[in-house]
């Protein structure tokens, strides 16, 4: 589950041209185990970023800095259409 949410999350900012870098990847995926599951068994490594890229033929993906407001702006388009995702699909939490 925790690996669909943190593509969902990717696409959606790839698609709304967002650069997105590996650490974010990385952040998102944290966030995601320990919200969905409460934190168990899951470390975020180069290592895991590496076999997520793979997984999904992701190519130019590199740990670079960025800007906060950038983060800011993906993170609220990404909530709000996650939320219209929800409605839409009538998604129970279970299933987030």
């Amino acid at each position: 589950m925790m690996k669909n949410w943190t593509t969902f999350f990717t696409n959606v900012l790839f698609r709304k041209g967002v650069p997105i870098s590996g650490i974010m990847v990385l952040h998102k995926a944290l966030n995601s185990n320990s919200k969905l599951v409460g934190g168990k068994e899951f470390q975020s490594s180069s290592g895991w970023l590496e076999k997520f890229k793979n997984r999904h033929g992701i190519r130019q993906l590199s740990i670079v800095g960025e800007k906060m407001s950038s983060d800011i702006e993906a993170g609220n388009s990404f909530t709000a259409e996650l939320q219209d995702m929800i409605v839409k699909e009538k998604l129970t939490s279970d299933q987030i």
